[in-house]
């Protein structure tokens, strides 16, 4: 329990298959709203460290397996939330672009094409784009790509919410991001900057710019989000607002960050979102593991969650991690839902 505890901070951390996941629908499931994965995988060592002394200490370790079993089912009477409005109805854009593709100049312009059209071919409550599925700095842009989308989502009262390259002014010049854009009716444009990045890939750790150096990589750290980035607001006439927390990429394996943004949110969050890519990892399990990492998170929190993935697997999840509905990988399309 102690190494899945380290394994989740050291060197910014990787708790990717972690013990928990496995207890997305298994017997310890209603631990995790209340204690958490991590009581979850204590239960699971326990009561695995309790078979094996079946032999030499037969009835108290029958009885502990009992008690623990017993008392994980019995957490089901709890629940810890509640719906607080009407359904949302919901697209969420899969765009399914392989990787060698995503930033080359001449398919960047299929992309913009796509996802535009995508985006403003039917209103809906929120409309949800995949990691970076503008892969090209804001101020670069196609002019006018991004005004059409706020003409459209004035026009129908939609919400949107767009993944591309964010720009951050900083003292030694203009920074990049991995940005989440929103778009509202009435309000300003919203912007969440993805804050936990990923080493090698958006930002060099501390001591290694020799390494990369020495084989010339054309790396550039990312500019990092603030942890405590206030929620995206989605808000419909004669509706209570909803306030949803937003995760790009792999932000939703870190189930204490998410833990601790929910705490810290001025405004109460009832909905998560995710917005990933995970083209680079091609026909692997990749898809099906952040899958079920991102069940484990809804499980958790209480909350239902939406995931816009750009090759899959693109999903609704309820608030007890259940998949409500989602996508075929490796296809292009939309996935409708309430």
């Amino acid at each position: 329990m102690l190494l899945e505890f380290l394994r989740g901070i050291i060197f910014t951390g990787f708790p990717w298959m972690g013990f928990a996941e496995t207890q997305v629908n298994g017997p310890f499931a209603p631990v995790a709203p209340i204690l958490g994965g991590l009581a979850c995988t204590f239960l699971m060592v326990w009561i695995s460290w309790e078979i094996f002394r079946l032999k030499n200490t037969r009835v108290f370790s029958g009885i502990c397996i009992a008690l623990a079993i017993t008392l994980s089912q019995l957490a089901n009477v709890f629940t810890f939330t509640h719906p607080t409005s009407e359904p949302l109805t919901v697209r969420l854009i899969q765009g399914n672009f392989e990787q060698s593709l995503k930033f080359n100049p001449q398919a960047m312009q299929e992309q913009f094409a796509f996802y535009t059209n995508a985006i403003t071919k039917q209103a809906a409550d929120l409309i949800i784009t995949p990691e970076t599925a503008y892969p090209w700095p804001q101020s670069n842009l196609p002019a006018g790509l991004l005004h059409s989308i706020q003409q459209f989502s004035t026009a129908t009262s939609s919400t949107v919410l767009l993944g591309l390259i964010g720009e951050v002014a900083q003292t030694t010049g203009v920074q990049y991001s991995n940005r989440a854009l929103g778009f509202s009716p009435d309000r300003p444009q919203y912007q969440y900057d993805k804050s936990h990045l990923v080493p090698f890939g958006e930002f060099v750790p501390p001591g290694f710019r020799w390494f990369v150096d020495a084989f010339h990589v054309p790396l550039s750290d990312f500019a990092r989000g603030k942890l405590d980035q206030a929620p995206f607001s989605i808000a419909r006439p004669q509706q209570e607002i909803v306030n949803a927390a937003i995760t790009i990429c792999y932000e939703d394996v870190f189930g204490g960050e998410l833990a601790a943004r929910l705490r810290n949110s001025t405004q109460p969050v009832n909905l998560l979102i995710n917005m990933t890519n995970l083209a680079w990892f091609g026909k692997s399990q990749a898809p099906e593991q952040q899958l079920r990492l991102s069940q484990l998170r809804s499980l958790e929190t209480g909350l239902p969650a939406l995931r816009a993935t750009n090759t899959g697997i693109t999903a609704v999840l309820g608030s007890k991690g259940e998949i409500l509905a989602q996508l075929p990988q490796f296809t292009q399309d939309t996935l409708s839902a309430k």
